[in-house]
């Protein structure tokens, strides 16, 4: 589990992927199919930011900052 534990780093509601994603990997239904867990998991983050699973010629669509990370940025 831990090369897709930090997949969605820095992604808009990472934490609940990774959330999920361990709650998943406890579970006894999901004992010995990790690749089950893996694939249901990324399912449930593409409902909640399916932004995060798009490309355009393999490059990685980025969101677009929010006006407080732009704010934070030019103060640091």
């Amino acid at each position: 589990m831990k090369p897709v534990i930090s997949l969605f780093s820095h992604e808009y509601e990472g934490v609940t992927y990774r959330k999920n994603l361990t709650e998943r990997a406890l579970d006894k239904a999901y004992r010995g199919r990790i690749r089950d867990c893996i694939l249901d998991t990324m399912n449930y983050y593409k409902t909640i930011n399916p932004e995060s699973l798009e490309s355009r010629n393999g490059l990685k669509i980025l969101r677009p900052k929010s006006y407080y990370e732009e704010l934070h940025l030019k103060q640091a």
